[in-house]
């Protein structure tokens, strides 16, 4: 495998953001059933995969170990400071997905030091796409926010931005349309961990 140098952590967070704005509800679904993150030490490494053990600052919790397995096209990642290919002892974040075997990794950042992994996990989330479906509020939608009831009676309020795609009667488009009350639509949103703010990426209208 090729291995690049990671400059910026921040970098590998935005390339592990999955999905498309053309494909969003169709992967959507799969994506989050099966996706996974692991964080730790390598051990057994080969090329099919390697071991990954996460140690517990406290003492009575035993460690976590977690099988990853690798593929042609799992792209690999030096942290800043680390150089050559990943190695024994070495410490790794893993994104991939679940699996009988283990965690088919799609990503991985390794370092020869530890490092935080727990903020690239809170940035992945926060980009990461969740969806509802429900009926439009029309009283409390604005040109800014969409409000719809969900089939479970629970309100959610979505922000609409600039970045905001629509999709009407399956067909793409940019501009929003004219949302009227009771009319069923459907919401790829991201969540901001820290506000619990919603905003729209796709609204699908048919």
């Amino acid at each position: 495998m090729k291995f690049k140098r990671l400059l910026v952590p921040s970098l590998l967070a935005g390339s592990l953001l999955v999905g498309s704005t053309s494909g969003t509800f169709a992967a959507q679904k799969k994506a989050a059933a099966h996706s996974a993150f692991a964080y730790g030490q390598v051990s057994n490494l080969s090329a099919a995969g390697f071991t990954l053990t996460r140690t517990s600052k406290k003492s009575a919790t035993p460690p976590k170990v977690f099988q990853v397995i690798l593929s042609s096209t799992t792209k690999e990642k030096a942290g800043k400071g680390t150089a050559g290919a990943l190695a024994n002892g070495e410490y790794a974040f893993v994104a991939g997905a679940n699996g009988t075997s283990g965690i088919s990794a799609s990503r991985v950042l390794y370092s020869s030091k530890a490092f935080n992994a727990h903020r690239l996990i809170q940035r992945i989330r926060a980009h990461r796409s969740h969806r509802a479906a429900g009926l439009v509020n029309a009283s409390a939608t604005t040109s800014s926010s969409l409000s719809i009831t969900t089939a479970k009676g629970k309100t959610l309020v979505f922000a609409i931005s600039p970045q905001t795609k629509y999709r009407v009667n399956k067909v793409l488009a940019t501009t929003a349309p004219t949302f009227t009350n009771g009319e069923k639509v459907r919401v790829s949103y991201t969540r901001n961990p820290a506000t619990k703010a919603l905003t729209a990426r796709v609204i699908g209208v048919r």
